[in-house]
């Protein structure tokens, strides 16, 4: 009882909307089908309409009081239209796609593809031509053309055609309908979303004329004169619709970060020319990465139009529109000349005049010196220290310190090798201070570092060497280099900054200790700090 109580009010909003809008039929369709279907199974359904017709439902010629053209009425010629084209329509079920014999038929052309062709739309749009905004996409082919530049009226009929004055409604062995079946999809080749889905193409198995291959193209442009002339402009629907998926969005997205990597690709060509630039002194090298910037914004910006320009199109079903010619050619273009500037402004540098950071021997300049006695293997210098009261220079290398005759050497001591004063194993030597006359060492350790107090013991002129006195740990590890402060007034000691780091091997720091000399006595192993430094403020140059 419900289910009648619910049909019951829906045939009653139906007859309601049928009288308030005054609704009457429009297009009568008549054909003779014929359908192919395997008795054991619905995967796959033919059907073959012939002899097509639409009828206006709406002829001033009919007597008829009914609300509807009957059956038995007998109605003038010039509103029955006969389609040029039968329609060869294949139903699959499920997601199976086209069975190969249509993509056969496909190729010999006896059938051509047809998306969303319509026979109701097309005796609609033949009986309305003067008054709807916008035709089929059919109505622009060679067969069509003529019926549609002979359209009428939706309320006249021409008469002074060259047929029948009058033919019967219904024609014997045909099919006539006046609602539009709804089990058929009029897309061509293409599954819907339903149980079945439908494909819709034209054959020439009923067409007139000379031209029997069917609907095979639409023009892009129908010439005006075949079309009436009306008041509003009309235009032909596009053939095939665009169908835009959720991919399709994400293509766009993918497209447009493809864009903006290119853009990132010419910054970094323009940095790379800025460098170049700075270091060769090259100001044009300058302008010209300016100028790559500009041009890898402007992409950028381009990049982004493109991307939601495109997202209108997509939102608004257009087929075309999507194809780029301007921008490629930009970016090709910008690329190109990236490279070229790169190319050609390293070529200038590597031939221009300028300093090389190479040191060179050079006589009265910069002489090589000899480090005879040395392996070389194990030279690792790790500062410098001069003392000119011996005129030595001395360097800390691993658990050595070395000793150089200081200033150029001339012929006689270039080759004189080099004088290892001081070796005490476990050490690693970073940094020489002199304070006073005692030499403090830094000495690396891995969990905690040492300042070692070393002495000169002399023997003769070139058999000098620096004994340790004391040693001190301090809370640093990993300590690489150390600097005396001398006192300013006299009143106060002498400090020694050390820098290194803080922490355990898992969360260390950066540390700047300062020590106290005058509390470096014989007393303690143990350095106090006296202070630690702001390391911020010395990262900042202060």
């Amino acid at each position: 009882e419900e289910l009648i109580k619910d049909l019951s009010e829906l045939l009653l909003r139906m007859r309601n909307l049928i009288c308030s809008l005054q609704l009457s039929p429009s297009v009568r369709t008549c054909y003779s089908r014929v359908a192919l279907q395997s008795t054991s199974t619905n995967k796959i359904r033919v059907t073959i309409d012939r002899d097509i017709r639409v009828i206006n439902e709406r002829s001033s010629s009919s007597l008829s009081k009914s609300w509807c053209l009957d059956d038995e009425d007998t109605i003038n010629s010039s509103c029955v239209i006969r389609l040029p084209y039968c329609v060869f329509e294949v139903k699959v079920s499920g997601a199976d796609g086209a069975p190969p014999f249509v993509a056969e038929l496909e190729s010999t052309e006896a059938i051509v593809e047809a998306k969303k062709f319509s026979k109701f739309l097309s005796g609609a749009s033949l009986f309305n031509a003067t008054t709807v905004c916008q035709l089929p996409w059919w109505a622009s082919d060679d067969a069509f053309v003529p019926f549609y530049a002979g359209a009428v009226g939706p309320l006249e009929c021409d008469k002074n055609r060259e047929l029948p004055d009058s033919v019967p409604l219904v024609h014997t062995s045909s099919k006539s309908s006046t609602t539009q079946s709804t089990n058929s999809s009029a897309y061509g080749f293409e599954a819907s979303n339903a149980a079945s889905s439908g494909t819709t193409v034209n054959t020439d198995l009923d067409k007139s004329g000379p031209d029997k291959r069917g609907v095979r193209r639409r023009s892009t442009v129908l010439r005006a004169s075949f079309l009436p002339m009306t008041n509003r402009q009309q235009e032909i629907a596009p053939k095939r619709p665009a169908r835009v998926e959720p991919k399709s969005h994400f293509a766009n997205e993918r497209t447009f970060i493809q864009w903006i990597s290119a853009s990132l690709l010419i910054i970094t060509l323009s940095q790379l020319l800025f460098i170049l630039g700075a270091d060769r002194n090259v100001a044009s090298a300058g302008i010209a990465a300016t100028w790559l910037i500009v041009m890898a914004l402007f992409i950028a910006v381009y990049a982004l139009a493109t991307y939601y320009r495109r997202i209108y199109l997509m939102r608004h079903g257009r087929p075309y529109g999507y194809v780029d010619f301007v921008g490629p050619s930009i970016l090709t273009s910008s690329i190109l000349v990236g490279v070229i500037l790169l190319l050609v402004y390293s070529y200038q540098a590597e031939n221009s005049s300028t300093v090389s950071s190479t040191l060179v021997q050079e006589p009265g300049q910069c002489i090589r010196r000899s480090l005879q006695g040395i392996p070389i293997l194990e030279l690792q210098p790790s500062g410098a220290l001069v003392d000119e009261d011996k005129g030595l220079l001395l360097v800390p290398s691993l658990h050595r310190i070395l000793a150089l005759e200081d200033g150029l050497p001339n012929d006689q001591n270039a080759e004189r090798p080099v004088q290892e004063v001081a070796n005490i194993p476990g050490a690693n030597f970073e940094a020489l201070e002199y304070v006073g006359d005692r030499i403090f060492a830094l000495s690396e350790g891995g969990k905690e570092s040492e300042i070692i107090e070393l002495e000169w013991t002399q023997e003769h002129l070139y058999s000098r060497h620096l004994t340790e006195v004391h040693r001190w740990k301090i809370d640093l590890r990993g300590a690489e280099a150390m600097a005396l402060v001398p006192s300013s007034d006299g009143t106060s000691s002498s400090k020694l900054i050390v820098a290194g780091l803080s922490g355990d091997s898992k969360e260390s720091t950066l540390s700047i200790d300062v020590f106290d000399v005058a509390s470096l006595n014989d007393s303690t192993n143990v350095a106090m700090k006296y202070s630690t430094l702001n390391k911020k403020t010395i990262a900042k140059g202060l």
